[in-house]
């Protein structure tokens, strides 16, 4: 019998003996053989690159190779030995009796069919031309599902490797998927690691390392293999949700656009008709020598036999324009209604949602609406084009065609206007009223004032007219005024219209600006208002002031602007404009308070509302992603991009804050009075603590360390003591938020103290303390913190970058910051003999 191994598939990929492999251009599948005369195993089909054996290496194959075969007449046949043998019959007498094939197995190691396969690049590209939102979408998004091990850098650096793994087949429970998922990634980070040279990153090489050991632990891999498809569901709802909504505004915006180009088609095709009508009257006009509208009135009695034939001639000619004219007038009119639907859809839709996102982008969320002011502005100068090219074929079609064929009127004895003329005269109607109300309602904010207004002190905000240059408005300066309107007062202006009589709520000065016309970017008439400052009078007594911070007011912008629709009967417009809601504070102490107004408006008000109507229950998820936004926006640092949010261990913190337990049902509803008025054990309102919580973390001295990842912030004194005691090195230091201290950090370390280890929490600092001694220098200064949480030396985390002498010969003093064993603060929870050193003053506001 000849050996097994001459002629039993063999897969080249090392997997079982049996499996096909598939040619990457075919659907066959071919079987790999192994022939002792060649030098390696070889598919049949494809004898590329094979090399036959020398005569020592065949001497050394298998000679005793003789086989008895059965094929399928049941006919023995003897297959000889290898040395009788051509080398073809290794390969094609064997494959006579190749079993029949099998489906191939599903790889779950390296699959082009991966449902991840290419997402790295889609959030690439997001991040790089999203919008704002969208990229600290994102962020969140990676900061929600971040890994001590798996962290960004691995996810960037092996982004295809990744993508091709089927990490959606990871169930819970299922292990040997996931083993063999994580085996295949072991190897190719240790493949990674092999690759890197003395010239690569060394964070790179730090974080391969560590993920390879994690990827080694037995106990680790499900664990690893249920977080990395976390982190792949999480970017694929993202890419999901974005393309979405991207697609949603797309088909939106290309509907209106398509819209538009229709009536514009429409209106170049009814102005060929009359310029076609038109040369048709004239040559009527010189067959009537310019009697044409009498021609009713001629007698054809006295007339001979050929005047009759000219008569009948242009009388028929004439009935034939006159049927023209009757049709032309109905498709201007219907053309006219498909214009005004689209203006309805833009004025009363887009803009009013372009006002309402502004709302959502104030607050850092995501909006529900992507239309730019640019594409507004094309639509209102479309539009504007398409109203005025109506005017003047109105006017053309009135003046050259329906008076010279006479139209205008009725046969007397009646002689009252005509059908076609009643037509003519409200298309023209119709029209001035689509230029009025398209000049009203053009006149938007681009940049809102601030949301939160400081008394006395200076603002700035944009405005800009989407009409542009369509409608001539921007011949002629105009100038918009600013007025303060309390909620009665935007009530009235919004139910009565533009021209109501105004009770301004307070003083703004500098409050007049005028028009300018840009003609680069399209023609854009913008309006900027600088140095404004609001002066007001102090409003109620104690108990008032308490509610000053729930007082909404609006900035209305108005402008008188000349139109030219009728060159010889100008008119004028009233364009109004209103702003966001403004919460108006005399001091900082009232700021808090009024951001937790501000936000709640902006994120829970409905599009078509009374001023300034708001849902007093809102969902608790939706007001912790507007917390979210806020939170992002307040600690944005600009042009570095880094970003971070609310983590999933600030919800939960906020979450028991709140409620006393770390989850709660998704339909849980929060009230404004539990949100802005409930003080819990510590007498300060939910509001309150956290908008003071970001303050302290949106300062210069915290803000970088908050987006590094170094501060926890939102963790209680209890969670920090247990995850300290279980840290295996000392000197192990993390941030918390104060609880019961308002804007206010604490350090917390862990400490050997008489062959114990301790906790220590250093009495909480405030921003006067970083103005004395900057948080780097605090850290550096404190020689018992040794590790940020978990393991991060201090001075990587905290490096500071050699300064410059700017002494000017003077020498330097600096502040110092030390831990005492003198006495014992009574709340810092410190062991006996130990607090911090530092100047304890509070703030003012600080209870």
């Amino acid at each position: 019998m000849m050996n097994e191994h001459l002629y039993l598939p063999t897969n080249i990929r090392g997997e079982s003996p049996m499996d096909p492999v598939y040619s990457s251009n075919s659907e066959h599948a071919y079987y790999p053989i192994t022939n002792p005369l060649y030098e390696t195993s070889f598919v049949s089909g494809d004898l590329v690159n094979q090399q036959p054996l020398n005569m020592y290496q065949r001497s050394q194959a298998p000679s005793n190779h003789s086989q008895t075969e059965t094929n399928e007449a049941g006919i023995a046949s003897d297959l000889g030995t290898a040395d009788d043998m051509d080398p073809w019959d290794y390969i094609l007498k064997p494959l006579m009796n190749v079993p029949e094939v099998q489906p191939a197995p599903e790889n779950i190691t390296c699959d082009c069919g991966s449902p991840y396969r290419d997402q790295w690049n889609k959030i690439n590209d997001l991040m790089r031309d999203g919008s704002e939102v969208i990229r600290r979408h994102i962020d969140r998004m990676w900061l929600d599902s971040r890994d001590t091990e798996f962290d960004f850098t691995i996810r960037k650096r092996m982004n295809e490797i990744l993508e091709l793994m089927r990490w959606d087949k990871v169930n819970p429970g299922e292990h040997e998927i996931s083993s063999k998922l994580i085996t295949h990634l072991y190897g190719q980070v240790r493949k990674q690691l092999n690759l890197l040279d003395s010239t690569c990153d060394n964070d790179y090489r730090i974080s391969l390392l560590k993920f390879s050991d994690r990827l080694a632990n037995p106990y680790c891999q499900s664990a690893i293999a249920s977080h990395i498809r976390e982190v792949l569901d999480a970017e694929k709802a993202v890419i999901d949700h974005s393309e979405m909504q991207q697609n949603a505004s797309l088909i939106r915006i290309q509907d209106l656009s398509t819209s538009l180009e229709q009536i514009k088609r429409h209106s170049y095709d009814t102005e060929n008709s009359m310029q076609a009508m038109l040369s048709e009257v004239q040559e009527l006009q010189l067959m009537c020598q310019g009697q044409l509208h009498y021609i009713d009135m001629i007698s054809a009695d006295h007339l001979n036999a050929s005047q009759r034939a000219y008569l009948k001639n242009a009388i028929s000619r004439r009935n034939d324009v006159t049927e023209s004219v009757t049709r032309a007038v109905q498709e201007m009119w219907q053309n006219q209604d498909r214009l005004m639907e689209v203006m309805k859809k833009v004025l009363d839709e887009e803009v009013k949602n372009y006002h309402r996102n502004q709302a959502f982008i104030n607050n850092g969320q995501l909006p529900t609406h992507s239309c730019s002011i640019n594409q507004l502005q094309e639509w209102c100068k479309m539009m504007a084009s398409l109203i005025s090219c109506g005017i003047q074929t109105t006017e053309k079609m009135r003046q050259y065609v329906v008076c010279p064929l006479g139209l205008e009127i009725t046969q007397p004895p009646n002689n009252q206007p005509s059908q076609i003329s009643l037509f003519m005269i409200q298309l023209r109607m119709r029209y001035k009223n689509m230029v009025e109300e398209l000049v009203k309602r053009g006149l938007v904010v681009d940049k809102h004032p601030p949301q939160v207004l400081m008394k006395d002190k200076r603002f700035q905000c944009t405005l800009r007219h989407l009409v542009g240059d369509a409608l001539d408005i921007h011949q002629l300066n105009f100038r918009v005024t600013a007025h303060l309107l309390d909620t009665d007062q935007a009530l009235n202006v919004l139910t009565n219209g533009p021209g109501v009589e105004i009770i301004e709520s307070g003083k703004i000065v500098n409050h007049q600006a005028s028009s300018d016309y840009l003609n680069h970017g399209g023609g854009i008439i913008s309006i900027n208002m600088r140095n404004m400052c609001l002066k007001m009078q102090q409003r109620g007594g104690q108990r008032s002031q308490e509610m000053v911070a729930e007082h909404k007011f609006a900035m209305l912008f108005r402008a008188n602007i000349d139109v030219h629709h009728n060159p010889s009967q100008p008119t004028t417009v009233v364009a109004e404009a209103m702003s966001l809601p403004i919460v108006v504070i005399s001091h900082g102490k009232q700021e808090p308070d009024a951001q937790a107004t501000i936000l709640w408006d902006n994120a829970f008000s409905k599009l078509n509302r009374k001023p300034f109507e708001v849902d007093t229950k809102v969902p608790w998820n939706d007001l912790l992603d507007a917390l979210d936004g806020t939170w992002k926006k307040a600690c944005d640092e600009g042009q570095s991009g880094k970003v971070v949010g609310l983590t999933k261990e600030a919800r939960r913190f906020l979450t028991i804050k709140m409620y006393n337990q770390p989850e709660v049902p998704a339909e849980t509803l929060i009230s404004w009075q539990r949100f802005k008025h409930e003080k819990g054990s510590n007498l300060i309102t939910f509001s309150m603590w956290f908008f003071k919580a970001m303050q302290l973390c949106s300062s210069s001295h915290v803000k970088k360390y908050w987006n590094n990842g170094y501060i926890h912030g939102f963790i209680s004194k209890s969670e920090s003591h247990d995850m300290l005691m279980r840290t295996a090195e000392t000197g192990v230091f993390l941030f918390r938020f104060s609880e019961t201290l308002k804007r206010r950090v604490s350090i917390s370390f862990n400490k050997m103290l008489e062959g114990k280890r301790i906790v220590i929490n250093l009495q909480p600092y405030s921003l006067k303390d970083f103005d004395k001694v900057p948080l780097l220098d605090m850290v550096k200064q404190l020689d018992d913190l040794k590790y940020l949480y978990p393991d991060i030396p201090k001075d990587e985390a905290f490096y500071k970058p050699p300064v410059t002498d700017s002494t000017r010969g003077y020498t330097p003093t600096i502040f110092k910051v030390a831990v005492s064993e003198t006495s014992i603060h009574e709340d810092s929870g410190l062991p006996n003999g130990w607090q911090v050193n530092q100047d304890t003053s509070m703030d003012a506001d600080s209870p």
